[in-house]
């Protein structure tokens, strides 16, 4: 289960276990996973506190607030026909940070969004040619031809499971 620390608690964890030389026994001890304690002693490297950062999104949420914006997403959308990734890329030259699903849900609040057709997929359905297939070993076509250079015949048998057909000759 994920315990919630406070910055105090990390920081004085991140201090005490850079002084001591065993840091296993000394996480053992305060019963902090490895991994925890590990991320703790990155972020305070990189950023010099181990404080929670707000984890909000950096786009902006309040796009529906930005009328000039929805305007531009409808128009691109109904009079040049472009798709959700370029309005986005296209926002984004213009200085106006939003995202692919910020797009698409604008364009369902004005009803524009429309949703692909997905195609049913055909299935193989076995129980068709149960009937059909036959039993192993059993002779499904049997040919007799006479070659005329010398008297001898030649039977082909072909099996409903094989690829190859056996071909037996004999003179008379």
């Amino acid at each position: 289960m994920k315990r919630d620390y406070s910055t105090e608690f990390k920081l004085f964890i991140v201090d005490e276990a850079l002084k001591t030389k065993n840091i296993k026994r000394f996480l053992k001890i305060e019963e902090i996973p490895k991994s925890t304690f590990y991320t703790w002693i990155k972020k305070y490297k990189d950023t010099g506190t181990v404080a929670n950062f707000s984890t909000r999104p950096k786009t902006s949420p309040n796009i529906f607030n930005n009328q000039e914006a929805i305007n531009l997403i409808i128009e691109l959308y109904t009079k040049e026909y472009r798709g959700k990734h370029y309005i986005k890329a296209y926002l984004n030259r213009k200085g106006i940070k939003i995202g692919v699903t910020a797009v698409e849900n604008v364009l369902k609040r004005n009803n524009l969004w429309r949703y692909k057709i997905k195609k049913k997929k055909k299935r193989y359905d076995k129980r068709k040619f149960v009937s059909k297939i036959q039993k192993e070993g059993k002779i499904v076509q049997i040919d007799t031809a006479l070659r005329t250079f010398g008297k001898i015949y030649q039977i082909r048998q072909k099996n409903s499971l094989s690829i190859h057909s056996c071909r037996f000759s004999y003179s008379l």
